[in-house]
């Protein structure tokens, strides 16, 4: 079976976290893959609590994907404003 397939067949969505909206493990015979995507409410500190904690908790063999809504303004992408998201 190639790679593809045995990711297929090892993948799951791990428990959902308040930030964390989806957290998708992948495995093969010799790679571990976290997917995680993250809404950042502009409201809250950022990183949330959630996802540091998922990435201190990440082990080192382990590859680590996050995609995330930072809520971040800044004039190079359109904004009116430039806020701390930026960073």
């Amino acid at each position: 079976m190639d790679c593809l397939g045995q990711c297929r067949r090892r993948s799951k969505v791990l428990q959902l976290q308040p930030h964390l909206h989806t957290i998708a493990r992948m495995e093969s015979e010799r790679n571990r893959l976290l997917v995680a995507s993250c809404y950042m409410a502009h409201d809250r500190t950022a990183p949330p609590e959630e996802l540091r904690s998922m990435v201190e908790a990440s082990p080192n063999d382990q590859q680590l994907i996050v995609g995330a809504d930072a809520n971040a303004h800044h004039c190079v992408w359109g904004s009116p404003d430039i806020n701390d998201r930026v960073k």
